[in-house]
């Protein structure tokens, strides 16, 4: 991330009128956890552009509120959302319910989990279905993580014969809560297995390059 930094740095300096490169500057410097400097390249990006790319620049800025515990700028950019609005959005979605947690607002962490639930359970988007396995392990919904982990594995090595051992190791950690030793340790000797072959599949691509 540095040496991008660095390079993003010299771009600017070569087009200092780019709002994509300013936001992509800001990204990274989000990535670095310097978050006042990365609010301050979305703040010129505002104020010379008020409407460009907006939607993705609030959301720039409620991420970099969220990480500098600016509550109440937090709440000003949910309360511009309904519920069903955020729900239809999985990144700001999974990142409001993230802060309610880290805020300790459980109970409406909970209601748009349960909201988003009802929205994706019959889904066969595995980025929204990860979201929601995910939701489940944060909230020790243990049972539902397990299964629902097991179903995104093989969704996973259905799209791609490598890969997919995070599904396993989420199974395994939500199997283990639930008291199935023998089970979680299948899942885990399995996540190994993929690890190893996909450590020779990389290796033997670095051998042919």
């Amino acid at each position: 991330y540095k040496e991008a930094q660095e390079e993003m740095e010299k771009a600017i300096s070569l087009d200092p009128h780019s709002n994509i490169i300013l936001s992509a500057s800001s990204h990274l410097s989000r990535q670095l956890y310097k978050y006042n400097d990365a609010l301050k390249k979305l703040i010129k990006i505002r104020e010379r552009s008020p409407q460009w790319n907006k939607s993705r620049t609030d959301f720039g800025f409620f991420i970099l509120h969220k990480n500098l515990h600016d509550w109440e700028k937090c709440e000003q950019f949910i309360s511009n959302y309904s519920n069903k609005e955020l729900i239809e959005d999985r990144m700001i979605c999974w990142q409001v319910i993230y802060y309610y947690l880290l805020t300790n607002n459980i109970s409406k962490a909970k209601k748009i989990v349960k909201e988003y639930e009802k929205t994706v359970e019959n889904s066969n988007d595995i980025k929204k279905l990860s979201s929601l396995c995910y939701g489940y392990r944060a909230f020790q919904q243990n049972e539902k993580a397990a299964k629902l982990a097991e179903k995104l594995f093989a969704m996973q090595r259905k799209m791609d014969c490598r890969g997919g051992w995070g599904y396993l190791t989420i199974q395994a950690a939500a199997l283990i809560e639930l008291g199935n030793f023998d089970k979680a340790q299948q899942a885990i000797e399995k996540a190994y297995k993929i690890i190893d072959k996909d450590n020779e599949f990389m290796e033997g691509e670095r051998n042919v390059f």
